[in-house]
């Protein structure tokens, strides 16, 4: 059956120019010791409570949500106010990381079946990652713990800055936490995303696991898929290096709920319908938004995808 509505668009190739230095660079640099220190000294229960507080002078909006017809603004000023709040938290986590013994944390693995499914076929896996608060290091800990090591997507800007210092500097605070938990960290650079592509596809030949974000901010091609009344902007990464690779593709989804942060794999999308490589991926990416929007609507402020919703077009 041919998908229509959503139309796979080729991202024009620009060149990266990073600031060398931002404003928010030097407050991150001021309040990081401040936030050592409480990551450090405050028992984890009460990080909910405290992040709150502590990013309370913020006037969070969700503008994008509302304009998309997917929250009213009462609710939205509500929802960006506790995303702000899991967003300092889970920097609490990288950085009771440093702490001697590390982050502790009562961490739950659902589906381990679909994991183990992939590897005893031999063909690898990609994960497909919702772009929720808490997935960065919970992700990545959770399944080294559990026997599995991931090769992950990133970018230079991943961490807390864009800046060119940030990303020297700053950023490696992060990803040296993550790194603990990761076989291989394979980095897009804008313009040059076939090495990763490439990189990425001699993992999956050797039975590896694959990790990607959900998003839009690399990538060589995107899709607007209809979601919560709006469109989420996608880049088609995930699916076509599953079609190329002949390699299962999972969703995943890490959320806290019940005092416990919970990594969801779910079934493997079905890559195997016939059609074109084109419609293949659409129907591909029309299933992953299936399996988001529930999670979204249950779990409303710990989804990050709120400012890339955009209005129907």
């Amino acid at each position: 059956m041919k998908v229509t509505g959503i139309v796979l668009q080729s991202r024009s190739r620009q060149a990266t120019i990073r600031p060398a230095l931002a404003f928010a660079d030097i407050r991150l640099i001021l309040a990081l010791p401040f936030y050592f220190l409480l990551a450090w000294l405050v028992p984890e229960r009460h990080w909910p409570r405290l992040c709150r507080w502590l990013v309370s002078y913020k006037h969070p909006t969700l503008n994008e949500a509302v304009l998309a017809g997917a929250l009213p603004a009462g609710e939205a000023k509500l929802i960006g106010a506790e995303l702000d709040g899991h967003r300092l938290e889970h920097y609490f986590q990288y950085l009771r990381e440093y702490f001697p013994g590390g982050w502790r944390s009562k961490l739950v693995l659902e589906g381990r079946q679909h994991l183990e499914q992939a590897t005893a076929a031999g063909r690898g896996a990609i994960l497909w990652v919702g772009h929720t608060v808490f997935h960065g290091l919970v992700l990545k800990k959770s399944l080294a713990e559990a026997g599995f090591r991931l090769n992950h997507f990133s970018r230079p800007e991943h961490g807390f800055s864009k800046t060119r210092f940030g990303i020297a500097f700053l950023n490696p605070i992060r990803s040296r936490v993550e790194d603990r938990y990761l076989r291989r960290r394979i980095v897009i650079e804008r313009g040059r995303e076939e090495r990763a592509v490439r990189a990425a596809a001699r993992e999956l030949a050797a039975n590896g696991l694959v990790s990607i974000t959900a998003g839009d901010w690399e990538g060589r091609q995107i899709a607007h898929i209809p979601m919560l009344g709006g469109s989420l902007p996608l880049a088609t990464g995930a699916p076509a290096l599953a079609l190329a690779a002949g390699a299962l593709l999972l969703p995943v989804f890490v959320i806290r709920k019940h005092n416990a942060i919970h990594v969801l794999i779910t079934a493997p999308i079905d890559m195997g319908t016939p059609g074109s490589r084109d419609e293949r991926v659409k129907r591909a990416m029309i299933e992953y938004a299936a399996r988001l929007e529930p999670v979204v609507r249950d779990y409303p402020s710990q989804w990050r995808g709120w400012s890339y919703l955009r209005p129907p077009c």
